[in-house]
């Protein structure tokens, strides 16, 4: 077997982004199961050909994640969040539901091949529990009486509505604005005015700007961001690499969904003005794999930003170069601990290592590296527009 041409281009233009192939499995197993529907053994054995791989290695790489699957199953996946909120909201008896009328086990197949129904982990839909993906697609506020429309056909998408803040939104400034992940929202609202002034600051005067906005790390740790940064050694010849932390799957988390979907200009801007920061030309998004539609709208912002010259090489004349590349994940959940994910990006089981050492000199390919949550960057360039001292004032005093 082999990629059709489509694909195969597809495949092509992922693999030069990384400098060791094997980073590229992820994405190349995503391509053979969109196309054939899943993994078999001769789809495995291709990719370690295309790779430079044995066949176990891709085996045992592809096995550890759960979005793969190793038999055929039905044209149609029905994928139930049964967690915390949602099983609070009656998830289970909506897989009971699904199933009684489909007349399957869960993880089983209908009789005419349509439909496969799972029950899966938290699905960052927290606010719009119970959660449905069909094929991938948000099908949020689910309902029995729902479940008519998704067998038939016709409620194949029904994302949540986000309330809006009552409070001044800062970071999510942006999020209920019609089309608001499009440039052209987020130009017209001051998004990438400042990217050239950004730029032109010294690296180390970015990185002393956030220690003193005691912004800490959003992504559930805390660490103080400028201390993290200020961890890089100094005299390491190494490329260094930013690795922006988007694979969501803490139950009852949700955030980083609702910027990258909504916004993600803000967190490509704030990529490019981070990875300048640590002196990096290279930043990895690795976002959740079960986001589907969120890498779909992070890769067209990223597309937008090389054309318009806000990433890439020289940026707006400055000089810097900065790479932004998406990299969807597949499934595991621990791969939201930092060196579980350095793992995943370079092409393995996503287990975290060992530390000492820390990914600061021991990161993506050996290399000194910082991996940062969505919402922890996102700040980054507030901070620079509106000041250390402003951020640091925010909340309650110790916050």
């Amino acid at each position: 077997m082999q990629l059709d041409p489509e694909r195969k281009k597809r495949f092509d233009e992922v693999v030069r982004r990384y400098p060791v192939k094997r980073s590229a499995i992820l994405p190349l197993l995503h391509l053979l199961q969109d196309q054939e529907g899943w993994l078999s053994t001769e789809a495995l054995e291709y990719a370690a050909s295309l790779l430079e791989l044995t066949p176990a290695q891709v085996h045992d790489a592809a096995t550890y994640y759960t979005m793969f699957r190793f038999k055929p199953e039905g044209k149609h996946q029905l994928e139930f969040c049964t967690n915390l909120s949602c099983a609070l909201y009656g998830a289970d008896e909506l897989v009971a539901e699904a199933c009684r009328r489909l007349g399957v086990e869960e993880g089983e197949t209908s009789a005419d091949g349509r439909f496969t129904v799972h029950r899966v982990e938290c699905l960052a839909a927290c606010g719009g529990g119970p959660a449905v993906q069909v094929d991938g697609q948000w099908v949020e506020n689910v309902t029995p009486a729902d479940l008519d429309s998704i067998l038939s056909g016709q409620l194949t998408r029904r994302p949540f509505t986000w309330p809006k803040s009552p409070g001044e939104a800062v970071i999510l400034r942006n999020v209920w604005k019609e089309n608001s992940a499009s440039i052209d929202v987020y130009r017209s609202g001051g998004g990438y005015a400042k990217l050239k002034d950004f730029l032109s600051m010294k690296p180390e005067g970015i990185v002393e700007t956030v220690k003193r906005s005691n912004l800490r790390g959003r992504g559930g740790a805390g660490f103080p961001t400028g201390m993290k940064w200020g961890f890089l050694p100094k005299d390491n010849p190494k490329p260094r690499y930013l690795l922006v932390n988007a694979d969501e799957s803490e139950p009852g988390t949700f955030k980083d969904r609702l910027i990258i979907e909504n916004d993600p200009h803000q967190l490509v801007e704030a990529s490019v003005v981070s990875a300048h920061a640590i002196r990096s030309k290279v930043c990895y998004i690795y976002i959740r794999g079960e986001f589907h539609e969120g890498i779909a709208i992070l890769e067209k912002a990223v597309a937008e930003a090389y054309a318009a010259g806000y990433a890439g090489q020289d940026i707006l004349g400055t000089g810097v170069d900065v790479d932004v590349y998406v990299h969807g994940g597949a499934g595991a959940y621990e791969c939201g601990e930092e060196t579980a994910l350095i793992e995943s990006l370079e092409g393995k089981r996503g287990q975290p290592r060992l530390k000492p050492p820390f990914p600061a000199t021991h990161g993506v390919y050996g290399c000194p590296t910082i991996v940062n949550n969505v919402e922890t960057l996102v700040c980054v360039p507030l901070i620079l527009e509106r000041g250390a001292e402003w951020f640091a004032s925010q909340g309650t005093e110790k916050n």
